[in-house]
């Protein structure tokens, strides 16, 4: 005689691995089926469920059996909840003592929490994207980003992320300081290497020129120009005043 009967967990995490029903000896598969839409069978003979390619929600399960001796049909109701993803967002290396923004993301709850093995602060450590501030003397710091308990049958999870914190470069040597009224100056930064920009202020101000060697255009008084190194990892040197000289031409 035909036995319909089977059994699920009453509740899966998305990420779990993929459940087949339980027919306790009595029942056995015919034909699974699943309302409402949304749920996807690995296999529909077998009943086995995909979670990851199911959408999240409560479903009523359907096994029905045809056959010489009878048929039978019975249900069984699946809960299916969202997986939790969070990521902390890559690895980052900054200026000793610069606050660094933060990129995390996560999904499946409405927040997570971040917590530090270093000495630094958070704006708010309850936000995916915080502002962290080094301690005095931090040279790295450890981040981890947590997902809030969920509610239903999914853990939280956590996700790393290593600030190292490096002293500034030292400030470029520049050559080049007086040239003739009407005519360019050429500057040049020799050391210590790197990517050496060129500025009109002490901070902030105009970038001029990126390179070396700048050629500041035909002048007429005398001005001040800044060079600062930056190396691969975006770390700034102080900048380096150079002051030009405009010597006046003399009247034959």
């Amino acid at each position: 005689t035909a036995n319909a009967t089977f059994t699920y967990n009453a509740v899966y995490c998305q990420d779990a691995a993929n459940p087949k029903p339980n027919f306790g000896g009595l029942g056995s598969g015919g034909t699974f089926t699943a309302s409402p839409s949304g749920l996807v069978f690995g296999n529909s003979s077998t009943g086995e469920i995909d979670l990851k390619k199911s959408t999240p929600n409560t479903y009523t399960i359907t096994n029905t059996i045809s056959g010489v001796c009878g048929n039978d049909t019975k249900t069984a109701t699946v809960t299916i909840d969202q997986a939790v993803t969070i990521s902390a967002g890559p690895d980052q290396t900054a200026a000793a003592g610069t606050p660094v923004q933060l990129a995390g993301n996560v999904s499946g709850v409405p927040k997570g929490t971040w917590s530090s093995s270093g000495t630094g602060t958070f704006s708010d450590n309850t936000i995916p994207n915080p502002v962290y501030t080094p301690g005095a003397g931090e040279t790295s710091a450890t981040l981890t980003y947590t997902s809030d308990d969920p509610t239903g049958s999914c853990l939280p999870k956590s996700d790393k992320m290593v600030i190292i914190f490096k002293n500034t470069l030292p400030q470029p040597t520049v050559t080049g300081n007086s040239t003739c009224s009407g005519s360019a100056a050429n500057l040049s930064a020799i050391a210590p290497g790197g990517t050496y920009n060129w500025y009109d202020a002490a901070s902030g101000g105009t970038l001029l020129h990126t390179g070396a060697n700048f050629m500041a255009p035909g002048l007429t008084i005398n001005m001040t120009y800044y060079g600062v190194t930056v190396n691969a990892a975006g770390i700034a040197s102080p900048r380096t005043q150079v002051d030009v000289t405009v010597n006046s031409i003399p009247t034959a």
